[in-house]
């Protein structure tokens, strides 16, 4: 049977250039943070918050440099579709949608989205607004793939 995984959150290339700006963003921010507490005058917090930005702002550079995605220490979103039932969740902080074949009734192809009727007369819908192409097309190749299968009307 056709199952298809699609993981939305975009992971960076690596790049030297990003992990030498992080760290240089994280020294700067620790070194200025040793001046400051190395003073005997007095030091306002905004200051000390900059500085604390700056390191985590290094910090952020430098994993993405690594070709870490930060989004994904927060989360997932994905797109799975598998012959039990359809996953959505479009973005890290949305709730997952979850769908199962038993309980659509319709499936409606149209230009900007998947529109999925159910059998108690709900509609649910998948809109392309953040995929490519490329992934368009094999959402689509595996729904149709498996409504053959089902004998779900389109």
């Amino acid at each position: 049977m056709d199952e298809l995984s699609i993981n939305l959150i975009s992971i960076p290339e690596k790049s030297k250039s990003r992990r030498i700006i992080g760290l240089i963003c994280l020294l700067l921010g620790l070194a200025t943070i040793i001046l400051m507490l190395k003073t005997e005058e007095h030091v306002p917090v905004s200051m000390y918050l900059m500085c604390i930005y700056l390191i985590l702002e290094g910090i952020i550079f430098y994993l993405a440099g690594l070709g870490v995605s930060i989004c994904s220490l927060y989360g997932e979103a994905h797109i799975r579709i598998d012959c039990s039932e359809i996953r959505i969740k479009k973005s890290i902080f949305s709730k997952e949608c979850i769908l199962f074949w038993d309980q659509i009734d319709r499936i409606i192809f149209s230009v900007i989205c998947i529109r999925f009727r159910l059998k108690d007369g709900k509609e649910k819908k998948l809109d392309y607004n953040n995929l490519d192409y490329g992934n368009i097309q094999k959402i689509k190749n595996t729904i149709r793939s498996i409504i053959k299968l089902k004998g779900i009307t389109t």
